[in-house]
């Protein structure tokens, strides 16, 4: 039978023919925070604090958050979940390919996941086609390269050490993406988040 094998002691185990597609809940979880939640500082700089915002809205009436997470099996943020899977997935494949001349590549996945999303858009069958998320993932790390660089500038000319790890957890790298990028960010997040299927 595919999928399993035998053991010595003749006990079946299930193992998935597609084991490349499994991921954990809780990077799923934080990769739709740094995409589609477009918070990546904040899903870079503390796992913990975006589950606990996520397990407060399953809890908590008055949470900003309850409308996404209020449990419903039509709820649009399990299509959104699948999303950021896919992206997350990209990322980690392309990262080999272009590690070596982009160090930043290292300490970047949430930022970059930000970058393939707003390239992309709120058109959740665009995240199956490889094509438009490699397209995505170019830009994103082109605009990425361009505000490290100047980032890195801006510290050397004030006799400051630049960090990866520092500017990738603060909210100033997402501001400067959107800056180089011309994304304005939408004040009514929630709401449309609600209506992305």
């Amino acid at each position: 039978m595919p999928g399993f094998s035998t053991l010595p002691s003749a006990e079946k185990v299930y193992r998935p023919p597609k084991a490349e597609r499994t991921v954990n809940s809780d990077t799923v979880i934080k990769y739709w925070y740094a995409t589609f939640f477009e918070e990546p500082e904040r899903a870079k700089s503390s796992v913990a604090s975006v589950l606990q915002d996520v397990y407060d809205a399953t809890t908590a009436d008055e949470h900003p958050l309850k409308k996404l997470f209020d449990g419903s099996v039509n709820a649009p943020v399990y299509q959104q979940f699948l999303a950021a899977f896919r992206i997350y997935r990209h990322i980690q494949r392309q990262k080999p390919d272009y590690l070596f001349d982009y160090e930043f590549l290292a300490y970047a996945d949430e930022l970059m996941s930000y970058g393939v999303y707003k390239a992309i858009g709120a058109e959740l069958s665009a995240y199956s086609d490889t094509n438009r998320l490699t397209q995505a993932y170019k830009t994103a790390l082109m605009t990425i390269r361009q505000i490290v660089n100047e980032d890195r500038r801006q510290h050397e000319e004030q006799g400051r050490v630049f960090s990866y790890t520092v500017y990738f957890k603060k909210a100033k790298c997402r501001v400067d993406y959107n800056t180089n990028q011309n994304i304005i960010e939408s004040d009514g997040l929630i709401d449309s988040l609600l209506h992305i299927r």
